[in-house]
């Protein structure tokens, strides 16, 4: 979780054309072809995008923390409280966003050096 990208100085603007249609082209295939493998492998370049194209450390803002939770803490929240709660799959994801919510308040509000760095990756 504690991943350091450095921003990219240049991002082509056909990459985020290019992650989207493969996301969309996963979407199409897990629901026409019923192939289902609970995850899409296509939200990896969309991330990967999305965290060099912003340059999370250079300020600490409340929108900085809680973007670096949504991006690094929600995937381990998620799955924790999968394997925690047996049950639909929004009422888990709603707990799960939720307490990402919460922890990334929390984080931004005691403002730990050595915590911050190891959960969203600065400080």
């Amino acid at each position: 979780m504690a991943a350091r990208f450095a921003r990219g100085v240049s991002i082509k603007p056909y990459l985020y054309v290019l992650a989207i249609i493969i996301l969309l082209a996963e979407l199409y295939v897990t629901y026409y072809f019923r192939i289902s493998y609970d995850f899409l492998l296509a939200f990896f370049p969309l991330t990967y995008l999305l965290i060099k194209s912003i340059d999370l450390s250079k300020s600490y803002n409340l929108t900085n923390v809680l973007l670096a939770s949504y991006l690094y803490i929600f995937p381990s929240i998620l799955i924790i409280t999968k394997a925690l709660i047996v049950g639909n799959e929004i009422p888990i994801l709603i707990i799960a966003l939720l307490l990402t919510y919460i922890l990334g308040q929390e984080l931004y509000r005691l403002r730990s050096k050595y915590l911050n760095y190891l959960l969203i990756g600065f400080n």
